[in-house]
């Protein structure tokens, strides 16, 4: 690693012209915390004029204090550092947020910071801190070792060790979005290391190691020194470094390929009797280390699939390019009876160096009989919510955008979900009516779901001939809503909630709808009891009808899933389904933390998932950090979880509900209006 010199600023009377031998770097230490209103304008003033300077010019650091929020993402994750610079000067101030220049200016003002940086700048001082090596290995622990010159005594001086970041690592917070060159941990502690081992003329030499901090990637750590005297306070030399060597590649999947050409059916993913070559792109971060003999295996969550090449070796991939395995491709073999599902693929990659990745990913394998047409409105992206209920549902699918399934031969499908969520114009083209029609004159079976299809006037012919349906009204309610089984239908206990958390979030006004004869009701709406779904088993075809959108199913309290809704609806309608039972209910995957109404009048409901069994706070804070409210504490188990909020004794505003699960945070801005 080059070996970087950084001199420093110092300000001593009794030094001697002779004794000031190495150009200072400023240093500006700032007190903050993410509850801070004040600290929002304040940061980004002192940010702004700190970008006037080189880091070379003027080191930057952010100690997060306790007040006003301890919910402070980085005090909660070191409490003793912070404070002990906060006690360190805390006899000038007790507020934040406040700056100290070189441990002997503070001040919130930027006319003070402005004055006493550039004071300081560019003035010599008769120590020199040495940054040898600096690097992170691939536990993610990072090591330094620096060197201290000096040319006069340093008795009563210490070195202070920084492990900090280069931008931040969770938020954006209430007030600010990206605080930078955060503290996270000072070595040995924030007292510092003695330097009264180095005289006049003499120098020392130092090792410091840190362990990997939370939520933190190797590329965003940075490191900042400084030796200070302790009677005066003054900083008389600072070195902030981002030149931390990454011992290791860091390698990315940025894209795989089935490479099925001159197979029979080369369409893109294998089909049965198909031998397909895999080919997966790698991307090795720029600032890594370049891979040597890089080697990946595949393996597949199917026995029934054949591995005939399961081991590939890729060229050296150099920091910041990326390498394809094509010239030794991956290669399976699917046998002739082989069903459509989707497959786990599990990839190895192990390099010389010892770094290794695994890598996993769902493709599909062989032509499902079913098809999801996403005929969603442009911009609302809701791809991963129908692949995941699809999966969540057991049934192997294909995926399509409208204009696609215009273009593709649908009596190739035994059922097809058509979904057009929220949109409000040109719901359903003419087009796509015709394409709707010629497949279902064929036999098939399709389940329309959307909230304004039969608002649309071109609708009226295909919801009456071929779904038994006429459009009642355009708005049923708001945005959170209850249905139930009716009576006299084929799920007469079913429960269904659209809205809250656990959905795509997509409803805005569902509609109701008049059954024509022939029809079967499905759901009402409760307590209003206006119908929301119908079904039809017909000679040549069946429909099923719903005014609301399935993807914003929320699954609450024992309700149905999307993935529920589809597997009861096709196995009604009597489609091959190649899933004997109903789908097993699927835990989250992830944290979620969602509340409606939002903004509300008194009262709401908060939403939130477990992937796992945790210790949980669930807390409303003001804009000053402060908790108003704990909705709940202890261990909580793995699931999707309600709790009310009754907020009337509250004044109109904004809040924050801060779930904290283990060692993940989540926060959601609410708007409480009376």
């Amino acid at each position: 690693m080059k070996m970087r010199y950084v001199s420093v600023l110092v300000l001593v009377l009794a030094l001697t012209l002779g004794a000031q031998a190495y150009e200072k770097t400023v240093m500006v230490e700032y007190f903050s915390n993410n509850g801070c209103a004040p600290c929002g304008a304040n940061y980004q003033e002192v940010l702004t004029f700190l970008d006037n300077y080189s880091r070379e010019e003027a080191a930057f650091t952010i100690y997060h204090v306790s007040w006003p929020s301890p919910n402070d993402w980085y005090y909660v994750r070191n409490e003793i550092d912070p404070m002990s610079r906060w006690n360190y000067y805390v006899s000038w101030q007790e507020g934040v947020p406040f700056f100290v220049v070189d441990g002997l200016f503070w001040g919130n003002g930027l006319n003070n910071l402005l004055g006493n940086v550039n004071a300081r700048m560019g003035q010599y001082t008769p120590v020199e801190i040495v940054l040898n090596d600096a690097e992170i290995n691939m536990e993610g622990n990072i090591s330094a070792q620096v060197t201290v010159n000096s040319d006069q005594d340093l008795s009563g001086y210490r070195l202070h060790a920084c492990l900090t970041d280069i931008n931040c690592a969770f938020g954006p917070g209430p007030y600010i979005d990206n605080y930078v060159h955060n503290m996270l941990k000072m070595n040995p502690s924030a007292t510092g290391t003695d330097l009264s081992g180095i005289s006049a003329g003499g120098s020392q030499t130092f090792d410091f190691e840190w362990e990997a901090w939370d939520s933190h990637t190797a590329d965003n750590y940075s490191l900042t020194f400084f030796v200070q005297q302790v009677a005066t306070k003054e900083i008389f030399q600072a070195l902030y470094s981002e030149d931390i060597a990454i011992n290791y590649p860091s390698l990315t999947v940025v894209g795989y390929e089935m490479d099925d050409s001159g197979q029979a059916i080369p369409n893109g993913h294998p089909d049965p009797g198909e031998t397909v070559d895999v080919i997966v792109t790698l991307e090795n971060g720029a600032d890594f280390l370049a891979t040597d003999n890089l080697v990946g295996t595949l393996t597949t969550s199917s026995e029934d699939i054949v591995i005939v090449n399961g081991e590939s070796t890729y060229p050296s991939i150099t920091p910041g390019t990326m390498m394809t395995n094509a010239s030794d491709p991956f290669t399976i073999e699917v046998p002739e009876w082989f069903e459509a599902e989707y497959v786990n693929f599990m990839f190895e990659f192990v390099d010389g160096s010892g770094y290794e990745m695994s890598y996993e990913v769902l493709l599909l394998v062989g032509t499902p009989t079913v098809l999801v047409v996403d005929d969603s409105p442009a911009g609302l992206d809701l791809d991963e919510y129908w692949f995941d209920i699809m999966m969540d549902s057991g049934i192997a699918s294909l995926f399509m955008t409208s204009q696609q399934a215009l273009l593709a031969d649908l009596s190739s499908y035994e059922a097809i979900v058509w979904a057009t969520s929220n949109a409000t114009t040109d719901v359903l083209s003419w087009l796509e009516i015709a394409s709707i029609t010629a497949y279902l004159d064929q036999g098939g079976k399709m389940l329309l779901t959307g909230e304004n299809i039969g608002e649309f006037e071109g609708t009226a012919d295909l919801l009456s001939e071929y779904f038994k349906a006429e459009h009642e009204l355009d708005a049923v309610g708001q945005s959170y809503m209850l249905l139930t089984g009716a009576d006299d239908g084929p799920f007469p206990n079913a429960q269904v909630i659209i809205g809250g958390g656990g959905g795509a979030g997509t409803t805005v006004a569902a509609s109701s709808i008049t059954p024509l004869d022939g029809a079967i009701p499905l759901f009402n709406y409760y307590p209003i009891e206006n119908v929301g779904g119908v079904g039809y088993l017909g000679d040549t075809f069946s429909t099923a009808y719903l005014a609301f959108n399935v993807e914003a199913m929320s699954g609450m309290n024992g309700s149905w899933r999307a993935a529920d809704m589809i597997w009861q609806i096709f196995n009604w309608m009597g489609a091959s389904l190649d899933v004997e039972e109903a789908p097993e209910t699927i835990l989250p995957t992830n944290i979620s933390l969602g509340a409606y109404p939002n903004p509300f009048n008194a009262a709401m409901t908060v939403n939130y998932t477990l992937p796992a069994t945790s210790e949980v706070r669930l807390a409303v804070v003001n804009v000053l950090g402060q908790t108003v409210a704990e909705l709940s504490t202890g261990l909580v188990q793995a699931g999707t979880h309600q709790v009310s909020w009754d907020a009337s004794a509250m004044s109109s505003g904004v809040y924050f509900l801060t779930l904290n699960a283990g060692s993940e945070m989540r926060m959601e801005k609410v708007l409480l209006l009376k």
